[in-house]
């Protein structure tokens, strides 16, 4: 678990073969232990297949996504197979695969809302991946949609999730733009412009700044 901790945070500072690496010995340490937990097998062939995804390798992170959801549907094994089907809807997505995407989203949105309700923050990651797909495939209203409610789950809690609800509203601005809803857009980028100037030490926050000057 140590190997696949590093391996993951190396990956998300851009040193993928050194993750590679790293996930690879995790891999071939875990199947060299007898009876080992099936959850920790899932969760190092997770990360693999995030790397791959990463990288653009989307064919073998599919492959390592389906072997997850494989091993977490036995009986017994406790993992949260929500997060593989997300990132195996982010899949679909980059190959193209809307329907499969869509799919695949939607499923892990009823998962979630079993489990933790309606109005959770553990819903907005995926219903900001309903969102661009929906503004992707021109479907705006059903994009505007997905950021609106994700937008009335964080805002009540916006002293923590600041720089959440500006990601969200510079998409809901190009969303907007895309169609044709030239003020509406202009007046959501401005509403995440003014956020992210309180927080420009976190993530993208300095380019929608940039973008709205």
């Amino acid at each position: 678990l140590m190997l696949h901790n590093v391996g993951m945070l190396d990956s998300l500072q851009g040193h993928d073969e050194v993750a590679q690496r790293l996930l690879k010995e995790a891999l071939k340490l875990i199947k060299s232990i007898p009876e080992a937990d099936p959850a920790f097998m899932a969760q190092v062939l997770n990360g693999i297949g995030i790397v791959h995804y990463r990288l653009g390798n989307n064919g073998k992170a599919e492959k390592f996504f389906e072997q997850v959801l494989q091993i977490s549907s036995a009986p017994g094994v406790r993992f949260d197979s929500a997060r593989t089907l997300n990132n195996l809807g982010d899949v679909y997505f980059a190959q193209r695969k809307f329907k499969k995407a869509e799919d695949t989203f939607k499923r892990v949105l009823e998962m979630k809302e079993a489990e933790v309700g309606q109005s959770h923050p553990d819903l907005v990651l995926t219903l900001t991946a309903l969102g661009v797909l929906y503004s992707e495939t021109k479907r705006y209203t059903a994009a505007e949609e997905q950021y609106r409610r994700a937008l009335a789950i964080l805002e009540p809690r916006a002293s923590d999730f600041e720089p959440a609800i500006a990601r969200l509203l510079h998409s809901l601005s190009i969303t907007y733009a895309r169609a044709g809803r030239k003020s509406e857009s202009n007046m959501a980028l401005a509403e995440a412009a003014a956020i992210a100037r309180r927080n420009l030490h976190k993530g993208e926050m300095a380019s929608i700044v940039e973008e709205y000057s």
